[in-house]
C-alpha cells in the first residue's frame, strides 16, 4: 500500500494492488471506515518513534482528480508508488487524533 497526504483538502490518497476481488477490496465495500496507523523511528535515536492515527471513510475519487492524488502519492513516497486498480482517499475525521 502507497498513501500521501494533502494537507489543502485534508485527505490521504492511497493505493494497493490487488483489484477489487482482493481481501483489502472486499473489506472495504463491506465497510469503508478505516483506521490508518503510520509510525517512524529517528535515525539519530532509535528509542524515539513518532506516529499518527488517522480513521475517516476509504472512497474511490473521480477520474478527474487522479492527478492530484498521484502527486501527492509521489511527493510523500521513499519509493514510487506501485500500479495499482484505483486510487482511494480518506477523508479525516479530527475526533481522536492528535499530531
Amino acid at each position: 500500500m502507497s498513501f500521501g497526504y494533502d494537507a489543502d483538502r485534508m485527505v490521504f490518497p492511497m493505493q494497493w494492488g490487488g483489484g477489487q476481488q482482493s481481501r483489502k477490496g472486499q473489506a472495504v465495500d463491506s465497510n469503508p471506515n478505516v483506521c490508518l496507523t503510520v509510525y517512524e523511528q529517528d535515525s539519530d535515536d532509535a528509542a524515539i518513534w513518532r506516529s499518527v492515527v488517522v480513521m475517516g471513510e476509504l472512497y474511490e475519487i473521480p477520474d478527474d482528480q487522479t492527478e492530484r492524488a498521484y502527486a501527492s502519492l509521489a511527493a510523500n513516497a521513499e519509493s514510487l508508488p506501485i500500479s495499482a486498480s484505483g486510487v482511494f482517499r480518506s477523508k479525516m475525521s479530527n475526533s481522536g487524533c492528535s499530531g
